[in-house]
């Protein structure tokens, strides 16, 4: 089984090569968005967005939508 690599520095997002496909790896931070927080969530990029989104709503109580965070995403990475 080939196990996904970890990555150190992904702002910018990195490419990498799993099963012979590449795979776009972001970042997220609370604090890229103001927050006083510490949360950091890594990796493919809609595992990030789920976790995200979990963490925005669990935790400072927004809820946003999926496109939201996408946004964020696409902002964060021109």
């Amino acid at each position: 089984m080939t196990e996904l690599l970890r990555i150190k520095k992904i702002n910018p997002p990195s490419f990498i090569s799993l099963k012979g496909l590449l795979v776009l790896v972001i970042s997220l931070r609370c604090q890229d968005y103001g927050y006083e927080c510490e949360y950091v969530t890594d990796g493919e990029i809609d595992k990030v967005v789920d976790e995200y989104k979990e963490h925005m709503n669990d935790v400072h109580g927004i809820e946003y939508s999926r496109e939201s965070v996408l946004l964020f995403v696409k902002r964060k990475n021109m």
